[in-house]
């Protein structure tokens, strides 16, 4: 389904963040959690798409929520960095 800008409403929008910006954070806490409980290290990816690069025409809430990805995923390991810096999880 196409969600313009000018036709998305709220509702809309809190849906589409909730599952595609919400959904990647809540698996980047749960399972940096478990990374660091086990001290292996480990990787954490998420999947982003053209839309995170570049706006995409009639598609704004969508490409909004890959830029935030984009954000979250810079900002997460920027954190993991500092946390493993820290302590052994140099690998993560």
């Amino acid at each position: 389904m196409i969600l313009t800008f000018g036709k998305a409403t709220v509702d809309d929008f809190d849906k589409i963040f909730a599952v595609n910006v919400r959904g990647v954070y809540l698996c980047f806490r749960y399972a940096a959690e478990k990374m660091i409980a086990q001290g292996r290290g480990g990787r954490l990816l998420a999947a982003s798409s053209m839309a995170g690069l570049t706006g995409i025409p009639l598609l704004s809430l969508y490409s909004s929520t890959k830029w935030a990805i984009r954000g979250l995923v810079t900002s997460v390991g920027t954190d993991i960095l500092f946390i493993a810096s820290a302590g052994p999880l140099s690998a993560l």
